[in-house]
């Protein structure tokens, strides 16, 4: 009696983990081909921001269904994983160009939600960060006092105005950086436009913080957002910048019209996968479950040395800092 109660119960837990699997893996098969149609839905389109995870996930289900339950599935399983494979291997297999100087502008980006919790931790990671340029999305007028306090080496280029409630603060390094910035409007969009230089290269970096879409009108007016913005940077002659939550990663239709025609080029370009966005306690795989939606972005004059996300300082986005120089 007790031998047929175990093996009906392992049974039951086999079928239980079958079926587990079973929609794991036919899931992330489903959203890796509805990634590639961003175009048509904007459903699809935040489906192509979890490449990677999808990959893992992929792996994990052809592998243990494959041992478990039969080839068949598993096959399935594999072709999305290889698909996302080779959506995320330019993140490791491409290269920014050569850099023409070993100097340039450390620049770096971060979401602070404005959560006045996290000052304290900013300020103490500004005290230790080597950056020339920080750019602070989602701040107020009250966080301009606690940057004054804190006697930092750096300048206030730009802070929020008065009930500004998802407002830009920008700090440029004393006597190494001299930059200026302004709030401009592009397709009914706030953006920062930031004028400075790279080892004496005029530059302009532009800082937008678009809404993550939860409908087909916000996936519009980012999408003319990004439209305008890559027109902008096609039509200047000199090295351009776009930084900030994006609120998207490289992979969807929305981010690809920033990039086309290489009109802008990635900073993740061969410095593998840098997740900015939700920051996962998980042990092991908690690192890798987010997904890159803050960015620094170039145009061709310029070229990434390095890059690296920070630490974690309160909120769930993580800051990404690029060492920017000019290309050569």
């Amino acid at each position: 009696m007790t031998t047929r109660t175990t093996t009906g119960l392992g049974s039951g837990l086999r079928a239980a983990f079958g079926i587990i699997l079973l929609l794991a893996g036919s899931t992330v098969a489903l959203a890796t081909v509805a990634g590639f149609f961003g175009s048509l839905w904007w459903g699809f389109d935040l489906a192509a921001d979890y490449r990677f995870v999808y990959l893992m996930v992929a792996v994990v289900c052809a592998v243990l269904y494959g041992l478990t339950f039969g080839r068949g599935m598993a096959a399935v399983f594999s072709v999305a994983a290889v698909v996302n494979a080779f959506v995320v291997a330019p993140l490791w297999l491409a290269s920014q160009p050569r850099s023409a100087t070993d100097t340039g502008v450390i620049v770096a980006t971060y979401n602070a939600q404005r959560r006045a919790s996290t000052q304290d931790r900013i300020v103490d990671w500004l005290r230790r960060e080597p950056a020339d340029i920080v750019i602070i999305q989602e701040t107020t007028s009250a966080w301009t006092p606690v940057f004054e306090r804190a006697e930092l080496p750096y300048r206030i280029v730009l802070a929020p105005e008065e009930r500004v409630v998802f407002g830009t603060t920008i700090l440029a390094k004393v006597d190494a950086v001299d930059a200026s910035a302004q709030e401009i409007e592009i397709v009914a969009t706030k953006v920062i436009e930031m004028e400075t230089t790279i080892d004496g290269v005029p530059v302009v970096v532009y800082v937008t913080h678009p809404r993550r879409p939860g409908s087909a009108t916000e996936a519009d007016a980012r999408l003319r957002l990004f439209s305008a913005l890559a027109d902008l940077v096609a039509e200047r002659a000199g090295p351009t910048i776009v930084a900030g939550d994006l609120g998207t990663t490289r992979w969807s239709h929305a981010f690809g019209t920033l990039t086309a025609d290489g009109v802008l080029r990635s900073s993740e370009d061969g410095f593998g996968y840098q997740p900015t966005w939700p920051t996962m306690s998980w042990p092991i795989v908690g690192r890798y479950a987010g997904i890159p939606v803050d960015h620094i972005l170039m145009s061709p004059g310029l070229t990434a040395a390095e890059r690296r996300v920070g630490p974690e300082l309160g909120t769930d986005h993580l800051p990404v800092v690029v060492d920017v120089r000019p290309a050569g």
